[in-house]
């Protein structure tokens, strides 16, 4: 199973830099560079509490689904990678703030 590392502390899915989510949605078609993707699994825990606390899935999650078909690791609307990298620059209020650091573009 996949996982991911994520520095987005905002989120409410983030637990200890992990994601706790059991499936991912990474989007930015045709993106040129990591800045232009996002993770739109993003929920501000400001306004959705902390839910990674009610997943049984820790550290790993199902499938990260990738709308990102300029990047290397895209295939069949999946990321081929076993483990990416989420990010943001600062505190982040909506999923369009963050992005697939793991981004390789073609």
């Amino acid at each position: 199973m996949p996982s991911i590392s994520c520095n987005v502390v905002s989120c409410s899915y983030n637990q200890d830099k992990s994601c706790n989510a059991r499936v991912i949605q990474v989007g930015g078609k045709g993106a040129q560079e990591s800045s232009q993707t996002c993770c739109g699994t993003f929920l501000d825990s400001a306004n959705y509490s902390n839910l990674a606390q009610y997943t049984d899935n820790r550290e790993t999650v199902e499938a990260i689904l990738c709308r990102v078909d300029t990047c290397v690791y895209y295939r069949d609307d999946h990321c081929k990678l076993d483990h990416i990298q989420v990010g943001c620059s600062e505190r982040v209020d909506v999923y369009t703030e963050t992005e697939c650091d793991s981004f390789q573009k073609k």
